[in-house]
């Protein structure tokens, strides 16, 4: 009986740890944002990456400036 409790506790104590180490792990990242706040690590770069517009869609945008012609004086 004795045993089962040690067992069971040492159970939660392990989930515990892994739990924190985790949470540990977060705050460093987080603490480091703010130490450097105009940078931030390759890994957080490449947690969210930005879509690319290829240069044939972005010809066939209506919204982007297209070359004006010019007028000529007969």
């Amino acid at each position: 009986k004795e045993n089962e409790i040690l067992l069971s506790e040492n159970d939660f104590l392990k989930n515990e740890n892994e739990m924190l180490k985790l949470q540990f792990a977060a705050m460093k990242e987080e603490l480091e944002t703010y130490k450097n706040p105009e940078t931030c690590s390759l890994r957080s770069a490449l947690k969210y990456p930005v879509p690319r517009v290829s240069h044939a869609e972005a010809s066939l945008d209506p919204e982007s400036p297209s070359p004006k012609k010019r007028k000529t004086l007969l």
